[in-house]
């Protein structure tokens, strides 16, 4: 059979390129105009309204009916910072069961009811205070503050609960042993607070300590810090006050005062000394380096606090900071730099950082270095302007849900501030100026800076060394 083929040959025409658009004139000149900008909306975060409840713990309180739920914080002071030598990682354990069984439930038991009733719990150890966390429909806020009162009133700590729970941390410290990154932090702060530093541990604790830990010296931890006297419930959502101080103090009547003073805040760091201070820390066949700078910085009553947050805004508290304009957008050196200004009662550190590719790790280090020295120079008027706006944005945000704002008075709270901060400190932000920043960064002492590099030191450690003289250190 003979096959028969039909070739069809078809000439596409390509299509007329579309004619020239003409603009009217009206159109033309209306588009020439540039639109004035308005000055930016008024934004007020609600005020919390104040209340002592019956054992002298106190209570902040923002009311939004909208919805049927509730978010609750309530912060006790004296974190990590209280371990015993020794000992770090019995505060975070700790508090980490306390939603492990507690009253006449026992873990699953706990957990059962919790789950029963969509109730979320929580808990985070800071360094020097706890949060727990609670959220929940408003109609199953009785059940939630009961299972809260028996976590804070009657933790039980069983001993095999506490033996899985330990074993668990130890997966995790073995896990974080082997990221750069958290070596970086827990370097940084080894040697920026020194040995023996109630800042100095590492939160969670390391393979060593929590071999010392058991269920006796994680009750007398909990113990030790959770009195009522200084302690505060922040709460947000679907509750009226006056009620919700009944209710408090009907599950938490038994949460006596102490007779001991409430932990002090940590003393200062001494500083590194005349520096910078230069140290390394071996991650052999790393691809990246990790890069930290930690010097002094503001205290959270300090008149430049603010200012001073503005300020390490511009250095690298955004996507378009100064950090990340050089060594992202001109040197291509990396994905992203930060700078984060932390301030505690009593003291603040100035931390920045980033990581790179290894080859180049001198050149990002010295860039990074050369940044935060040139901050002292002061700011422009537009990166002050942008700064604002970076801080005004992380309020507004802030006030988009219950937790959030939850978040932002409890941080408040864990500082020492006042309940009405967050209104008085947006009204202040819009009479900063770049002089005050100037001012600010003047009080800053780079020669205290630490200097801490993770990476692979037969691939990097010559060329840092064309930077000063280094100390060796492992985790």
């Amino acid at each position: 059979m003979t096959g028969l083929f039909l070739l069809v040959s078809c000439a596409v025409r390509a299509p007329a390129p579309p004619a020239a658009l003409s603009v009217p004139p009206a159109v033309d000149a209306a588009l020439a105009v540039v639109p004035e900008i308005s000055a930016p909306p008024r934004v007020r975060p609600p005020t919390p309204s104040v209340h002592t409840l019956a054992s002298g713990a106190s209570l902040w309180v923002v009311s939004q009916p909208d919805l049927p739920l509730v978010s609750l914080q309530l912060m006790v002071p004296g974190g990590a910072a209280t371990d015993a030598a020794g000992a770090a990682g019995a505060a975070s354990m700790a508090d980490h069961m306390l939603l492990y069984g507690a009253g006449e439930r026992d873990a699953p038991a706990f957990a059962a009811v919790a789950e029963r009733y969509a109730i979320e719990l929580d808990v985070d150890t800071h360094r020097t205070h706890t949060r727990l966390f609670l959220d929940t429909h408003s109609d199953h806020l009785d059940t939630g503050l009961g299972l809260l009162a028996d976590a804070v009133l009657r933790p039980r700590m069983d001993a095999p609960e506490v033996a899985r729970q330990l074993e668990i941390r130890r997966g995790e410290l073995s896990i974080d042993a082997d990221d750069p990154s958290y070596k970086a932090a827990v370097i940084s702060r080894r040697v920026y607070y020194g040995e023996g530093h109630p800042h100095a541990h590492p939160v969670k604790g390391t393979a060593q300590s929590l071999d010392e830990i058991d269920s006796d010296a994680l009750r007398d931890s909990w113990a030790a810090r959770s009195a009522p006297d200084h302690a505060r419930f922040i709460v947000t959502g679907a509750v009226e006050a006056d009620a919700l101080v009944a209710a408090l103090d009907v599950h938490f009547a038994d949460w006596s005062p102490a007779e001991r003073a409430a932990p002090a805040p940590p003393p200062p760091p001494a500083g590194v000394g005349d520096g910078p201070v230069l140290y390394m820390v071996d991650q052999p066949g790393a691809a990246q380096s990790v890069l930290r700078v930690l010097l002094p910085g503001w205290s959270a009553e300090s008149e430049d606090a603010l200012a001073g947050r503005l300020g390490t805004t511009v250095l690298g508290g955004t996507f378009t900071s100064r950090l990340n304009q050089l060594l992202r957008e001109d040197k291509g050196y990396t994905y992203g730099a930060w700078a984060y200004s932390m301030q505690q009662p009593g003291h603040g550190v100035l931390m920045a950082g980033t990581s790179v590719e290894r080859s180049v790790t001198a050149a990002a280090l010295g860039d990074l270095l050369s940044e935060v020295a040139r901050l002292l120079e002061g700011v422009t008027a537009a990166e002050l302007e942008k700064a604002v706006g970076a801080h005004r944005g992380a309020v507004v945000e802030g006030m988009e849900s219950r937790g959030a704002l939850a978040d932002m008075l409890a941080e408040e709270a864990a500082l020492g501030l006042p309940h009405d901060n967050l209104p008085r400190e947006l009204a202040r932000l819009l009479e900063i100026t770049p002089e005050a920043i100037t001012s600010s960064l003047s009080g800053l002492v780079t020669d205290r800076a630490a200097v801490i590099v993770v990476g692979d030191l037969a691939t990097i450690e010559e060329d840092l060394a064309t930077l000063g003289s280094w100390e060796r250190l492992s985790l």
